[in-house]
């Protein structure tokens, strides 16, 4: 097999990572009534995705997608969301009461899965741009879009120290890249924060993680590569960068403990698209869906 040399394109400014991933995040807080209104306070980030509806102009369902154990360490069950009103310079907070049998949903087998999901209803006010599952990237999916150790990830998400929901104005996501260090074969023994160590399925990416970005999508972009020459007219590979996919979900970060302070390793661990997936179409959320489906197609029977 012949071998040829490989090229990236030099890259003379960060990465730059699309507008529109910045519009498919919520932040997900606490809110006490006080004097001048709601005191918003996020401690996760959350993000929305849509599954198609397999009836003709049947439209999206949506869904939010958090950390699980983000939702694990509320005081109580249901918090606010805050997002973007669309054409407005300010913020909507929405309280999570279960009205209607809502709830949150975990990982129908793996327990493990750091995956919290709940419905949503369509809010066409909100300045939302959901991920559709079709971007989603399980397993299978990285070997046919040639996904490897060093392709370049970028997450947005909350910044604590910057959160943008005082007031009048709107949230303000920070974005986090990275790159792709390791696909483990093997559960990774993990702490997410609850006082305990976890063996999950996790892909680890070398980027900085922060506790304000638990519950972030991960995006990954494809590396795209041709055939070229360089000045002496050898063959080449060329290196540059493509399209972009879910990857996952930000779990966390691995810590170093030099007492009594932590300091980050610059590894972050990333709860697999797949399990997300899963969590989608488990038994409970599938029945949902169907109940809707089979009254979408009897109105259309109806009305033939």
């Amino acid at each position: 097999m012949t071998r040829y040399p490989v090229i990236r394109f030099p890259r003379q400014e960060p990465m730059r990572v699309p507008d529109l991933v910045l519009n498919c995040i919520g932040y997900l807080g606490h809110a006490s009534p006080d004097v001048t209104g709601s005191n918003f306070t996020p401690f996760a980030t959350a993000f929305f995705v849509t599954v198609k509806s397999g009836v003709q102009y049947g439209g999206k369902y949506w869904y939010v997608v958090t950390a699980k154990h983000a939702i694990d360490r509320l005081t109580r069950d249901w918090p606010y969301l805050a997002t973007n009103v669309r054409g407005e310079d300010r913020v909507l907070l929405d309280a999570f009461v279960p009205e209607g049998g809502r709830h949150w949903y975990y990982h129908p087998t793996d327990k493990t899965a750091d995956v919290a999901v709940t419905q949503l209803s369509s809010a066409p006010d909100l300045d939302l741009l959901p991920i559709p599952c079709s971007m989603f990237l399980p397993r299978p999916k990285l070997v046919q879009y040639g996904i490897g150790v060093g392709d370049e990830v970028f997450y947005p998400g909350l910044f604590e120290h910057v959160a943008g929901v005082e007031g009048e104005g709107r949230i303000t996501p920070i974005v986090r890249t990275g790159a792709i260090a390791m696909f483990p074969r093997e559960q990774v023994q993990v702490d997410i924060g609850d006082g305990r160590s976890h063996y999950m399925d996790v892909y680890l990416v070398e980027s900085r993680s922060i506790g304000g970005l638990s519950g972030s999508p991960v995006f990954v972009r494809e590396t795209a590569t041709t055939c070229g020459k360089n000045c002496r007219e050898a063959r080449v590979l060329l290196h540059g960068v493509s399209h972009f996919h879910l990857l996952g979900l930000m779990t966390g970060h691995f810590d170093l403990t030099l007492d009594p302070a932590k300091i980050n390793t610059g590894i972050a661990f990333v709860t697999p698209a797949e399990k997300i997936l899963e969590t989608l179409d488990q038994p409970d959320l599938l029945a949902v869906r169907g109940t809707h489906e089979q009254y979408l197609k009897d109105q259309c029977s109806t009305q033939t």
